[in-house]
């Protein structure tokens, strides 16, 4: 019974994120728009956590068209990690959710000059 409660904690946490979001634009691609959550930024050094979304401008092959992760910055090490990831059939991560995931396991993985994910890193960490 404890184990359900948590598992229905996590996926409230996960629902709710997206309600009161203020999404600000990070940056543009051919294939998508990324944007980031400056309201849930959380700093813990030189780290940075937040709430990042992936808007699709065409919907992908799983019917996907949008994504929102937990990820966590080393604004330091110039590096980023996805703690957990929702996938959406809808835009601006609504409508049913497609996928669940945790902790990408990968684990850190260097953020390349002249990217998306650098803009996003020099964003959150001038916060």
């Amino acid at each position: 019974m404890i184990a359900l409660r948590w598992i229905l904690s996590g996926a409230l946490v996960l629902a709710s994120a997206g309600v009161h979001a203020d999404w600000v634009k990070a940056g543009e691609t051919p294939e998508a728009n990324f944007f980031v959550d400056l309201g849930s930024l959380e700093k813990d050094g030189s780290n940075r956590r937040f709430w990042e979304l992936t808007d699709l401008k065409q919907r992908g092959k799983e019917g996907e068209m949008s994504m929102r992760a937990r990820v966590l910055y080393d604004c330091q090490g110039q590096r980023a990690r996805t703690l957990n990831l929702t996938v959406h059939a809808e835009p601006m991560a609504s409508g049913k959710i497609l996928f669940v995931g945790g902790e990408d396991p990968q684990g850190w993985i260097a953020v390349a000059h002249k990217s998306v994910s650098a803009d996003k890193l020099r964003m959150v960490c001038a916060r």
